[in-house]
């Protein structure tokens, strides 16, 4: 792709990015998103019908840049260059008597940190313009993430979907899909599957 084309989908992906007002939801270096997993109502390990594998009131933190989140050249694609990532997830549990905690009393969670993956290809495609009922989305974006579970002395690669939606009343939806391990006979669950569902309000650090 020419210097000059670059530069031209360059400026018309920013164009969009601040025209429909998403450009509001760049976090800086002092700010995140953050909030529990919908379904925290219960006791720890108690099952819910909205969230699994997450335990009750795990908190996630989130980085995002709608520049990033918008693919803008064919960077990473057939080795061309690297996708930069758009932001980062960080999950963490606090005692079960307080709502926040200090980094020394977190229980680290299933991310730690990981970045958000854009699927550039992934704009040619019907799929990138899915909604959810109801309405309220000024924008949805699908990304992949790495993470790894630990099962004894197992350390054990793992991917995630995540489904992040940017709201109308400023928060940010953050929906988690993985599935879960087996063993090599495939007849025992190693981990389980994750799903939960954050709704996330900005906060400075």
């Amino acid at each position: 792709m020419s210097t000059l084309r670059l530069l031209s989908v360059w400026t018309f992906a920013c164009c969009l990015v601040a025209c429909d007002g998403i450009d509001a939801f760049r976090t800086t270096s002092s700010e995140l998103y953050t909030g529990q997993v919908i379904g925290s109502d219960g006791a720890e390990a108690a099952p819910s019908f909205i969230r699994e594998g997450f335990a009750s009131r795990t908190t996630m933190e989130l980085t995002f840049d709608p520049v990033q989140a918008t693919p803008h050249s064919d960077a990473g694609v057939h080795g061309l260059g690297t996708v930069q990532p758009t932001g980062t997830i960080h999950t963490f549990q606090c005692p079960p008597d307080q709502s926040t905690c200090p980094l020394s009393q977190r229980r680290q969670g299933d991310f730690d940190y990981t970045p958000l993956e854009s699927i550039p290809r992934l704009t040619h495609d019907p799929l990138s313009l899915y909604d959810f009922p109801g309405g309220g989305r000024l924008r949805n974006y699908i990304f992949g993430a790495r993470f790894r579970s630990t099962v004894g002395t197992r350390v054990l690669q793992r991917y995630a979907m995540i489904f992040l939606s940017l709201m109308e009343n400023g928060r940010v939806e953050v929906r988690v899909i993985a599935p879960n391990v087996l063993d090599d006979d495939q007849a025992t669950e190693l981990v389980p599957a994750l799903f939960g569902v954050f709704t996330l309000e900005r906060h400075k650090q």
